[in-house]
């Protein structure tokens, strides 16, 4: 009976993706051209279902930041969080065409574009994925309200 619970549990529990969350470390500046660059960066090199980017930037080193592509889902997503506030974009209809060829000094241009503060619009797997990898550092996106800027 244990052994078949535990079968279960395996086949419903997220799958473990720890080689597609990468920490950039801290930078002086981390624009928009350079987060894409090291999205697609990650992409390129494995077949992550989900991959996640985090870094600081020295100038508020108490800002926590994530970059997120969700390929089952099409999202992108940025999001910050200072103390116990998050703020957050997402995109949505970005396939994985998109992330391997977009030209990132285009920045972000797709289509499906939302703002929010708060609980981020992502997927169960993404956040739990986010839950793993940064224990608490990103709670104040992944619980509460989700308020439209």
């Amino acid at each position: 009976m244990v052994v078949i619970l535990l079968i279960l549990g395996l086949s419903t529990a997220p799958p473990q993706q720890t080689g597609c969350w990468v920490d950039i470390g801290t930078k002086s500046l981390y624009g928009t051209y350079l987060q894409l660059e090291d999205l697609q960066r990650v992409a390129k090199a494995g077949e992550c279902e989900i991959i996640i980017t985090t870094w600081h930037v020295s100038m508020r080193p108490d800002r926590h930041s994530l970059m997120l592509w969700d390929s089952k889902n099409e999202v992108v997503a940025r999001i910050h969080v200072e103390g116990s506030t998050a703020s957050w974009e997402v995109w949505r209809g970005v396939d994985r065409s998109h992330i391997l060829t977009d030209d990132p000094s285009r920045e972000f241009d797709y289509a499906i574009h939302r703002t929010g503060e708060g609980k981020a619009p992502l997927s169960g797997d993404a956040r739990e994925l986010i839950r793993q990898n940064a224990g608490a550092k990103f709670a104040p996106a992944l619980e509460g309200d989700s308020r439209r800027m």
